[in-house]
């Protein structure tokens, strides 16, 4: 009676197979769990400059502390309740932060997020370049605090 058994061939194939089954798997992985931090990275951005389009609207130029207040990101969120914690801290663990730019014009507001890989900044320009006005920059850059993933974006 003859025994049937896999060869040493056969079982090589069946792992080869599950070997590129697997490597597909992770790179598919990595590839949705990065487009999802991505999107979530996109609503963060486009609530904080609504949250500051907002703010600036309801001021008055001569209220207290004129509009400085709509580009601090602990009195939006605890004071004027515009912006919740989890819109400060961003999906790569970093600190998301508002500042605002008296020279230029038309004024501007800087949204900088901490710890963004620079292929995810450049896809978010990508992303968000059709729902920001025309003249919005994003880019990486250097500070002294590392590398950054910026937005300037005009408030008008």
């Amino acid at each position: 009676m003859k025994v049937k058994a896999l060869s040493i061939l056969e079982l090589l194939l069946a792992i080869a197979i599950s070997a590129a089954i697997m490597i597909a798997a992770v790179r598919y992985y990595s590839e949705v769990s990065s487009n999802q931090k991505l999107t979530a990275l996109e609503s963060q951005a486009n609530t904080l400059y609504k949250a500051v389009v907002s703010c600036v609207a309801q001021q008055s130029p001569s209220a207290e502390g004129n509009l400085d207040n709509c580009f601090n990101e602990s009195w939006m969120s605890t004071t004027a309740n515009y912006l919740t914690a989890s819109n400060l801290v961003n999906p790569w663990g970093g600190a998301n932060a508002l500042s605002n730019s008296t020279t230029s014009e038309p004024p501007q507001v800087r949204l900088v997020f901490q710890d963004v890989p620079s292929s995810m900044c450049d896809r978010l320009n990508t992303r968000m370049v059709s729902s920001l006005p025309t003249s919005t920059y994003i880019g990486m850059a250097s500070t002294n605090y590392g590398t950054q993933c910026v937005a300037d974006i005009p408030l008008g």
